[in-house]
């Protein structure tokens, strides 16, 4: 059985200028602007994975459904996309050596 997708509630964008992307979405897409707040401290560091973590975010609403918009205002390149991390051996393989 084929699973069916009828609608999706939340999306969520990484954004280098959160001004002109809220400028883009207010009003060429007509979104309704819900809220922009700043999030920092040692939680976010730890959540996010970087040092001195300072993120602008804005939630906007096009009807039922969220976007939201992040900007990293410190570090300014933010997090890499995709989290690098340890790849284990496939199973049933064999390391040489």
């Amino acid at each position: 059985m084929r699973a069916i997708v009828c609608r999706v509630m939340w999306s969520a964008f990484t954004v280098a200028d959160a001004d002109r992307e809220t400028t883009f979405f207010t009003k060429v897409l007509s979104f309704e602007k819900v809220s922009d707040f700043r999030v920092i401290g040692s939680e976010y560091d730890k959540m996010e994975g970087v040092f001195n973590t300072n993120m602008r975010i804005v939630h906007l609403k096009p009807g039922e459904q969220m976007v939201e918009l992040t900007q990293y205002i410190s570090p300014s390149t933010g997090r890499p996309i995709p989290v690098p991390c340890p790849v284990a051996p496939a199973a049933g393989r064999r390391s040489s050596g």
